[in-house]
């Protein structure tokens, strides 16, 4: 493990509140309410994720904001083609489907599928800082392959 940072990146203190706050209303409020807490819900993780990433000597993916967005972006039509695959296959279903009107659960759903990318690559990313994950061979590279480089 690389050198730890002295202070929690601020990133993380604004997902430990999201997730705070929001896994109370989405497990602890009844109805339907996963459509709207679940973004919030995910980013909190997200960020969370990215800063103890930071105190594990790891770079911030967070930090630019600009390539951070442009995950959040690119996961959501990435996610829709899985949910393609699944209308053919049919393995997994989202309840109550029948509560939304097309429009709303394409729009809801897009939101969702927003967080799928970067919720993986940040999950790399703190992960790949553990000496246990870079003996697997499971290692995270940021920047030009060999390929590119002159």
């Amino acid at each position: 493990m690389g050198k730890i940072n002295a202070h929690f990146p601020k990133q993380g203190w604004l997902g430990i509140i999201l997730i705070a706050i929001f896994w109370w209303v989405n497990w602890g409020t009844d109805g339907v309410r996963s459509h709207w807490a679940f973004f919030p819900l995910w980013a909190g993780y997200i960020l969370t994720a990215d800063a103890f990433a930071v105190l594990n000597d790891r770079p911030s993916l967070a930090t630019n904001t600009r390539s951070f967005i442009l995950l959040f972006v690119l996961s959501a039509p990435v996610w829709w083609v899985f949910e393609l695959i699944n209308d053919w296959v049919h393995y997994w279903e989202y309840l109550p489907a029948d509560r939304f009107e097309p429009l709303e659960r394409f729009l809801w759903s897009t939101l969702s599928f927003s967080t799928v990318i970067p919720a993986v690559f940040v999950t790399a990313n703190l992960l790949s800082g553990f000496p246990w994950f870079q003996q697997h061979h499971f290692k995270l590279k940021f920047g030009h392959t060999r390929a590119h480089r002159t």
